[in-house]
């Protein structure tokens, strides 16, 4: 995997002896270089709670580092440098991200070491936890229980991202994908500090475990990064495919009250397409067409011209295979906003498309793409979702693939597109 030389920068992948993977995206763009290490873990319902509470538990305190302000009045004398670390879902798998980001040694005097000093706070933090009688602090894992119990109980705060995480929850109620990577709450009474302490050395030894190093970095120091890390992993904790295709034999719907101001309508779909097929790019374009910005039929047909929602869109999960249509509507609304939402789909399969939607919808994706280089964020997570399905593709030669669909092809992939489940969020007393 690679990208194009033209946006300076460039992509390597090493096998450590360790059994980790180290994946360096060098690029001259960004004045900061940034260290990020992954743990995969498959989503579990056993599991779940306690691989979202160990980065949580790891933060507070490392063997030498034993408090969270001694680890800040080091990265405090690491010239500022940046911790932080979390769970993340990418399909049917949990990811726990430790990342460490500092400024580039190039822009420092006297040619300081930086980066070395960075990677062994990392691993420090991620390696050498603090101990307390061969398990985690009591207190740290007591207090981490607690702020968890209220980041899970938060979701419900942000009332767009819960609607839609809720639809996939009960649309894929039995799969993986249906647990939500934060956990339960109902999970946290019976995890001790024992129990979280052997959970993190089966994660540490046996998870599969990536390291993305994003800057202006050469390759000479990727040896040097593998001498620093401790951790190593016999990669025995494998994570299985992705369950890709369903039928659907019954659309459900469901009804939820809760108090808001507007409605939540979200429509779940199988696309029956993941991207590790070859026809992903067809559904790429089939979803900016429908749904994908300002440009789309959702947004032009559903809250321009009939002014049925507020907001409304179309997002795919590119490693489940799974489409969601999120859109705020009024309860008298509903139905007709579901109607017509439904409607850009038909269009679509008859064959409605003009050539001007066609092609903006085809420039909104090169544009989209062409942003991740100058984002750190979005180019660590594009990186890492090529580097989960084995891809070696660069963004230019995703930007051919896409130019290569023809509006045939959109039409024939959405065929595959079969709604499976509808979740309405109505105000508490109304519809």
């Amino acid at each position: 995997m690679a990208f194009e030389k033209g946006n300076g920068i460039n992509l390597k992948k090493y096998n450590t002896k360790k059994g980790i993977n180290i994946i360096n995206v060098k690029t001259d763009k960004f004045k900061t270089a940034s260290i990020n290490l992954f743990i995969h873990n498959q989503l579990d319902r056993e599991t779940v709670t306690q691989n979202a509470l160990i980065p949580m538990v790891l933060k507070r305190g490392s063997k030498d580092f034993p408090t969270m302000q001694e680890i800040s009045r080091k990265l405090e004398n690491l010239y500022g440098s940046f911790f932080d670390c979390g769970v993340v879902k990418k399909g049917e798998r949990q990811l726990q991200h430790f990342f460490i980001d500092g400024v580039n040694e190039k822009y420092l005097p006297g040619g300081e070491k930086l980066l070395d000093s960075c990677a062994k706070l990392l691993d420090n933090i991620v390696s050498k936890p603090f101990l307390d009688n061969n398990g985690f602090k009591c207190e740290y894992v007591q207090q981490e229980k607690d702020n968890l119990s209220k980041l899970i109980q938060s979701r419900k705060n942000d009332k767009v991202q819960y609607a839609v995480e809720r639809c996939y929850e009960l649309m894929c109620t039995g799969e993986r994908y249906g647990i939500h990577e934060w956990g339960k709450v109902e999970d946290l009474d019976s995890i001790t500090p024992e129990i979280l302490s052997k959970r993190y050395h089966e994660n540490i030894s046996k998870a599969k475990i990536d390291i993305l190093v994003l800057g202006d970095v050469g390759e000479k120091w990727i040896s040097v990064l593998e001498d620093i890390i401790g951790v190593k992993t016999d990669n025995s904790s494998l994570v299985e495919k992705e369950e890709i295709k369903k039928d659907v034999s019954a659309i459900r719907t469901f009804v939820d009250e809760m108090d808001v101001n507007q409605g939540k309508l979200s429509m779940g779909f199988r696309t029956n397409t993941s991207l590790a097929d070859s026809d992903y790019y067809d559904l790429l374009v089939y979803n900016s067409i429908l749904g994908g910005g300002v440009h789309s039929k959702l947004f032009q047909n559903v809250r321009e011209k009939n002014s049925l929602a507020y907001y409304v869109f179309s997002r795919m999960d590119k490693f489940k295979g799974t489409m969601m249509i999120s859109s705020g509507v009024e309860s008298t609304n509903f139905e007709k906003a579901k109607t017509i939402i439904l409607e850009q789909l038909d269009d679509i399969k008859a064959g409605k498309v003009t050539g001007e939607e066609y092609e903006t919808s085809i420039k909104a994706l090169e544009n989209s793409l062409r942003n991740l280089a100058d984002e750190p964020i979005q180019l660590v997570d594009f990186c890492l979702g090529q580097s989960i399905i084995g891809s070696d593709d660069s963004v230019e030669e995703i930007l051919k693939k896409i130019r290569s669909v023809k509006l045939d092809d959109v039409l024939k992939i959405s065929q595959k597109i079969n709604l499976d489940t509808i979740h309405y969020i109505k105000p508490r007393g109304g519809r």
